[in-house]
């Protein structure tokens, strides 16, 4: 069904979010040799080439329990997120895991708050385990340990993002309105809940005030661009399954003009929904 590929996109939105909340501060290293660098560079390149990155971390040796003693959190992170990028679920889990063991160890909070959303993600939608409550439950504390109100946020919209799996649309629009403090990402849930039930005015108008936080120098540009690919995937979605074929194209080209800024689930879904 096509409502499935728009929430695998989705997926990758909320991850992208978990990343953000982190905070990096890869440049402020108290020590400052070659492995360490390794680290730097491999967060540079994370994003845009998984493949680049796996080798600065792969160039790290063994063991690098002290080889980077006392980055082993932001280490495993990113060998996470490298995992995340080449589509390899069972490592990514693993060295989340990790992650999270490491970050409680260094007391690396940010980072803790962090997998710990991602565990509870990859625990409760990929595998609909509702242990992993417990994970969500530990990045509240995690973030508030760090003072950090983005993660904070983001833990907040959690039970929104399980109604929307579940396709209880208005349940989530319910829980957003509750929770308003990440105001783009609950813009973002709010035009893709109103256009699954074909609330086409709302979908648009909430997807309207979400373009306007384009200038907004608070926001990362990037994130409010997959925000907004996101949402035309899926206006694009529901338009083929009304069989409303010039909307969907409509939609479909809106994507393709920022093509260099789809994650791999964005353009996978995106191919499909053009054969489609």
């Amino acid at each position: 069904m096509l409502v499935n590929r728009c929430r695998d996109i989705f997926k990758s939105v909320v991850f992208i979010l978990f990343f953000l909340c982190t905070s990096f501060s890869f440049g402020q290293h108290k020590k400052s040799n070659g492995f360490y660098r390794l680290i730097d560079s491999a967060d540079i390149y994370v994003s845009e080439n998984p493949e680049i990155a796996q080798h600065f971390l792969d160039s790290i040796p063994e063991p690098v329990i002290s080889n980077i003693e006392g980055q082993l959190a932001e280490y495993y992170q990113l060998k996470a997120l490298v995992s995340d990028g080449l589509n390899e679920e069972a490592k990514k889990f693993h060295y989340f895991m990790l992650t999270l063991k490491y970050a409680k160890l260094e007391e690396n909070y940010a980072i803790a708050g962090m997998a710990s959303l991602e565990l509870f993600y990859n625990t409760y939608i990929n595998k609909n385990d509702t242990t992993a409550f417990k994970y969500l439950k530990d990045a509240k504390i995690y973030y508030t340990l760090d003072n950090n109100t983005n993660g904070l946020a983001e833990v907040m919209q959690m039970p929104a993002y399980v109604e929307f799996y579940k396709t209880n649309y208005k349940k989530s629009n319910q829980l957003i309105f509750e929770h308003l403090e990440d105001y783009m990402y609950a813009l973002f849930m709010l035009s893709n809940n109103y256009t699954h039930l074909h609330d086409f005015k709302n979908a648009h108008k909430y997807l309207n005030l979400l373009k306007d936080l384009k200038n907004d120098n608070t926001i990362s540009l990037s994130l409010h661009t997959s925000h907004l690919i996101t949402a035309y995937n899926c206006l694009a979605e529901v338009h083929l399954e009304r069989k409303a074929i010039d909307s969907a194209f409509y939609y479909l080209l809106k994507v393709r003009k920022t093509g260099k800024l789809m994650n791999n689930a964005d353009r996978e879904n995106h191919y499909t929904f053009f054969i489609n």
